[in-house]
């Protein structure tokens, strides 16, 4: 056994724990990117379409779909408000669906 950083022992160490958390960011970077393009499509919409209503250009879509790029904060909070869903569902923290809280 090891201590750990906060002076209990562990089985795990420290590179372990991080290496654990870096593979869960790294897995919810692409849940949010698989729910951005599976609730478009629920509701129906084209990239471009959905480029139009958030005054963005559709290879921006793409690229934020695709992983290319990270989407920014404040859009996975539009795309959220817009499809009714919590941010939890939005980045994969949760699979149940909940309404974006009201105001």
């Amino acid at each position: 056994m090891q201590k750990s950083v906060f002076g209990q022992h562990t089985d795990v160490n420290f590179r372990d724990f991080l290496q654990g958390v870096l593979m869960d960011q790294s897995n919810r970077f692409e849940m949010y990117t698989e729910r951005m393009r599976e609730l478009r499509l629920e509701n129906n919409l084209s990239q471009e379409r959905l480029g139009m209503i958030v005054n963005m250009e559709q290879r921006s879509i793409s690229d934020y779909e695709r992983g290319r790029v990270r989407t920014p904060v404040s859009l996975l909070i539009q795309l959220a408000k817009l499809y009714d869903v919590t941010m939890d569902y939005m980045c994969g923290i949760t699979n149940i669906r909940n309404p974006f809280p009201k105001e």
